[in-house]
């Protein structure tokens, strides 16, 4: 979800890096910044496009388009890569601009943790299986920013499925693909438990 991410902000300006305080840098911010736990426990980084349109308006973000959200966390993606590599930072894009930003603490997890990348539509699991290690399978979202119900089938399921080994390629061999569980039924009839699932 979109959040301001004013105390990473300041801790980097106090290390003499200026990061625009701008909707386009919150999320790799805040990703950015988990990489303190890495150094204890090791941890994966999540992030999507962000579907959720009742999140924006909290953080003083305006709800994009859903072609210019899958941009801007292609961008955040390669971004967070090139931060949790050694040495400081310089990068201009569409999206976030950085300028000789380095994290203070560096993933233990070389070249990166696990990167964990979340959706729905084609565009952002194929972008998923070329550039993650964990590939986060869920229903569509619409245009007005809520999860489209019907998007929950078998077919459906089978069909992102297909998505991410064309993508991947040689890669699809080491994805992880992870999906919500959002109910479960025990029965004797799976056909019959599907069907009242889903009604």
């Amino acid at each position: 979800c979109p959040a301001r991410t004013d105390m990473l902000i300041g801790a980097h300006q106090q290390r003499g890096t200026r990061v625009p305080k701008t909707q386009a840098f919150a999320g790799v911010g805040r990703q950015a910044h988990g990489v303190q736990r890495d150094v204890l426990d090791g941890f994966e980084v999540g992030i999507g496009a962000g579907w959720l349109a009742a999140d924006y308006p909290a953080a003083g973000i305006p709800f994009a388009p859903a072609p210019t959200r899958v941009r801007r966390l292609e961008e955040a993606v390669l971004l967070l890569k090139r931060l949790f590599s050694d040495g400081p930072v310089t990068f201009e894009g569409a999206y976030y601009s950085v300028h000789e930003m380095d994290l203070v603490i560096k993933p233990k997890q070389r070249p990166h943790p696990p990167l964990y990348v979340g959706g729905g539509g084609k565009q952002v699991l194929s972008f998923a299986a070329r550039e993650a290690n964990i590939v986060g399978v869920s229903s569509k979202a619409t245009a007005a920013g809520a999860l489209n119900l019907g998007d929950r089938t078998p077919q459906a399921f089978d069909e992102k499925v297909r998505w991410i080994h064309a993508a991947a390629g040689e890669r699809s061999a080491e994805l992880e693909l992870n999906t919500l569980i959002q109910h479960v039924r025990v029965t004797d009839n799976r056909h019959q438990g599907v069907e009242e699932i889903l009604a």
